[in-house]
């Protein structure tokens, strides 16, 4: 798929897709393993502009894993400037994240199993899908979140306002959290799992 490099790098950053289609060369720091979102892109009537991120905390770094990183550089032309666009169509413009959405995320989720055929209500044909592609940033965050890494470290990657937001919209992982903070709690203070209770309970 076209937009493969695009879809991965939402995955593996939890970008908002219109910061991922605002990304240009300058903004990735191989050295450090960095990417900095500076901007975000938004059409009207045909036309699109760049604009600040939405919030202060959206202009962030976020680290990048080495086989993202390695995914970028592949994916860069020989002779790109600074200033290129990292995903770009064949014009050399931006892309239209509703284009994105239905010529290559939709066929990827029907290539997945996760869309069927359907119609519109002219008749004709269309896949129809309930995971977006907002739905990757929201993977990224819920796949940290259940690895046990910090909420602060996953707002801060999102470019959340607050942890307030980011605790707010994932709260239905938090109760695993909690399981996993008590086994925690007992290797420390007590040396072992805690398996007592549950003996104790059957």
């Amino acid at each position: 798929n076209r937009m493969y490099v695009y879809f991965d790098l939402l995955l593996a950053t939890g970008l908002r897709p219109s910061e991922g289609l605002a990304l240009k060369w300058l903004d990735l720091d191989a050295a450090n393993k960095t990417l900095r979102v500076q901007r975000t892109i938004e059409y009207i009537s045909g036309k699109f502009k760049f604009k600040e991120p939405k919030t202060k905390r959206s202009k962030r770094a976020i680290k990048l894993h080495d086989t993202t990183l390695a995914t970028l550089l592949d994916h860069k032309p020989l002779g790109a400037a600074p200033g290129d666009l990292i995903f770009q169509n064949e014009a050399g413009k931006p892309f239209d994240v509703t284009n994105v959405l239905t010529r290559y995320f939709k066929p990827c989720l029907l290539k997945a199993g996760l869309a069927e055929m359907g119609k519109t209500p002219r008749g004709t044909d269309t896949i129809k899908a309930h995971f977006r592609m907002y739905d990757l940033r929201h993977t990224h965050a819920t796949v940290l979140l259940k690895a046990n890494v910090h909420p602060k470290i996953v707002s801060e990657r999102l470019g959340h306002a607050s942890i307030a937001l980011t605790l707010d919209t994932y709260s239905h992982v938090l109760p695993t959290m909690q399981d996993a903070a008590v086994e925690a709690l007992g290797q420390v203070m007590y040396g072992h799992q805690d398996t007592e209770a549950q003996a104790a309970l059957n």
